[in-house]
């Protein structure tokens, strides 16, 4: 990195051997990186190459718990086909597909502090002058996540009901106790462990629609979205990278956690649409008896109802 004419060279220097000698990686990667292999052979003249790419990712410190947002949704985002529209027909595999995802957003909340996470972004986030927010997004500082988390020309604070009514206090650091030694982090779990239940979740998705859409932080938009001259002021349903307030941290799920390039990380472009999508579906003021069968609960029922009948007749 501070070799004569490199400006700013990525991945920097984060690989062993950067600091020795003529700098050449011994191998061993930081993070998520990629590289190429390349093996040449000359035989009887004929130059032969066999090339190879290798990957690194996040070590296997919770084998048992499965990241909400792996390399597979990345390569799903970026090769699937488009999603469909939901209807009735499409409906019962898309809940299945985000009742997924939600049960391994709980599984990432159970093995990472957000009282230590939280704490480290809010110091990231914080300058000399301080950024700049705009009206509708929860604050940066440490009010984030607290009761006093009300954006500008809002009233009420932009957390819900867990945070609020259970007297968070705007401290940058946790208001730890005796009982309570992680106590963002008990509050992360009491959220998701109930929408870990398909049932639960689709009547979440249901009832609190317009929550819903806030609460998830937007994903960074297609190069097809991005306007030659972004500005400074974020758009409400994507981030660009080039928007210093779409770089930073708040407390807009998932709160705190860094995407590579330590920017606020958020779901991918398929996996947020898939859940807008289906909040638009579930909270559309009338829908068919057709699309309420399909419903998971409609599903179980009928289950149980036909196991029970035919209980009956044996």
């Amino acid at each position: 990195m501070d070799a004569k004419g490199q400006a700013d060279p990525q991945p920097s220097d984060s690989y062993d051997g950067a600091d020795i000698g003529d700098g050449a990686s011994w191998g061993v990667v930081d993070d998520t990186c990629d590289g190429v292999i390349q093996a040449q052979l000359v035989v009887w003249g004929t130059r032969l190459v066999a090339t190879t790419r290798v990957t690194s990712s996040s070590p296997d410190f919770a084998p048992d718990r499965r990241p909400f947002f792996s390399l597979a949704d990345d390569l799903a985002d970026r090769d699937l086909d488009p999603l469909p529209p939901i209807d009735q027909h499409t409906a019962p595999e898309t809940e299945e597909e985000v009742a997924d995802l939600f049960q391994r957003a709980l599984e990432t909340a159970r093995m990472l502090s957000l009282d230590g996470t939280r704490y480290h972004a809010i110091n990231n986030n914080q300058s000399d002058p301080p950024p700049k927010n705009y009206p509708n997004l929860p604050q940066m500082d440490a009010r984030s996540m607290s009761k006093a988390d009300v954006p500008d020309n809002w009233h009420k604070p932009f957390p819900d009901e867990l945070i609020a009514n259970n007297n968070f206090p705007p401290t940058r650091a946790s208001w730890s106790t005796r009982e309570e030694p992680l106590p963002y982090s008990d509050v992360a779990k009491e959220a998701h462990e109930p929408l870990a239940d398909i049932d639960v979740l689709i009547d979440f998705l249901q009832t609190r629609a317009n929550f819903v859409r806030r609460l998830v932080r937007p994903p960074w938009g297609r190069f097809c979205q991005l306007d030659v001259d972004p500005g400074l002021a974020p758009k409400a349903d994507f981030r660009d990278p080039r928007v210093p307030r779409d770089q930073l941290h708040d407390m807009r799920m998932p709160p705190y956690m860094r995407d590579s390039d330590e920017n606020a990380l958020s779901l991918n472009w398929r996996q947020h649409h898939e859940v807008i999508d289906l909040v638009d579906y579930l909270s559309r003021p009338v829908r068919s008896k057709a699309a309420r069968k399909h419903g998971p609960l409609a599903r179980r029922m009928a289950h149980l109802v036909n196991r029970v009948r035919a209980k009956a007749k044996s």
